[in-house]
């Protein structure tokens, strides 16, 4: 996939200097993309085709991939052994599980410190678990539902951890009807605490991607492009920064917030959003593609616009000392060329 494209001044020399890959995810471009840089500090865009690529979660060495009915598990191997004559210093991430979960519009993805893979199903509504038994296993519903059920609701779609487990969760509105949800986009988006089973924030505009940083929980109200972080005593929502897209996925690496930032649905306006009017208001374009922004100023440190051929992102996660890694794709040859060699067994 080719790419037209803008950045800001030194992105390339800081993406180099901080020896960083950023992993994206876009569901429309069907492609999981590593935005580096090569050996000479060029900016290197990869992709990787795949089905409605979704959400992504790194984990150590494990990063875990959401597709349109998988979740492929990648590891990234400490001493690459290629049949190749030829290795590259590059580190690979090769394809060591792929779960199988049929269609159910999964959106983000989360390990929790117990090793254990969990989800947002948008289609029955639930935080589910992903494991080797099972399409997935729910740990929680909403308590104005009757457990999960099929239809999409409520636009559940976001997830955060606290100490290591499933904690936080977002969606679009409050509704026990199929796609009663798209009546609250303006203004009936919430927040909830999973384990107090209650909703902690409302009155946000499709907010997704929850975030703990600095004991603050970061969201970003997508309705209306902005980051912000909502109190968890009064839940209020305090704006943090702006930005001339609808935000969807996040990722916080050393006191910045990578924010992915994609164009209107239709190609023209977000229709019945507040972003609209406040694009119109400053004259501003809505543009597809991420910002690096400094939570300690709220000022953007970075950005990177895409040009052509992708217009919305879904998912992002920041790969450290990584400068980047070779991907292997599931239905490629490179599959069957790579391996992984685990410790002696007694």
């Amino acid at each position: 996939m080719q790419f037209k494209l803008s950045h800001s001044e030194g992105f390339t020399e800081w993406l180099a200097k901080e020896g960083v890959t950023l992993g994206v995810s876009s569901h429309q471009a069907n492609a999981l993309m590593t935005i580096g840089t090569d050996e000479k500090h060029n900016l290197s865009i990869n992709t990787m085709a795949i089905e409605r690529c979704t959400g992504l979660s790194l984990s150590g060495s494990s990063l875990a991939v959401g597709s349109f009915s998988e979740v492929i598990c990648y590891e990234k191997m400490p001493r690459p052994v290629s049949r190749e004559r030829e290795i590259s210093n590059r580190e690979v991430y090769a394809p060591q599980k792929t779960l199988h979960t049929g269609v159910f519009d999964l959106h983000e993805l989360a390990r929790e410190n117990s090793g254990r893979l969990v989800g947002v199903n948008t289609l029955f509504n639930c935080i589910v678990s992903l494991e080797d038994e099972f399409s997935f296993s729910p740990l929680w519903t909403p308590p104005f539902l009757k457990g999960p059920i099929a239809g999409d609701r409520c636009h559940l779609n976001g997830l955060a951890l606290h100490n290591g487990k499933a904690r936080w969760c977002s969606m679009v509105g409050v509704s026990g009807e199929v796609e009663g949800w798209r009546e609250f986009r303006s203004d009936g988006g919430s927040i909830w605490d999973m384990s107090a089973n209650e909703m902690i924030a409302q009155g946000l505009s499709m907010p997704h991607s929850p975030c703990l940083w600095n004991n603050q929980l970061l969201v970003l109200n997508a309705g209306t492009g902005e980051l912000g972080a909502i109190s968890l005593k009064t839940g209020d929502f305090e704006r943090i920064a702006w930005y001339p897209g609808f935000l969807r996925g996040m990722y916080i690496h050393n006191d910045l917030a990578f924010i992915g930032l994609s164009l209107p649905r239709d190609g023209k306006t977000y229709q019945g959003l507040p972003i609209q009017e406040r694009c119109e208001k400053t004259g501003q374009n809505p543009m597809c593609g991420l910002v690096v922004c400094d939570l300690k100023s709220g000022k953007t440190e970075h950005w990177l616009q895409f040009k052509s051929n992708v217009t919305e992102i879904f998912d992002l996660v920041v790969m450290p000392e990584s400068p980047l890694p070779k991907m292997v794709s599931l239905h490629s040859e490179d599959r069957y060329k790579h391996y992984s060699i685990g410790p002696r067994q007694a």
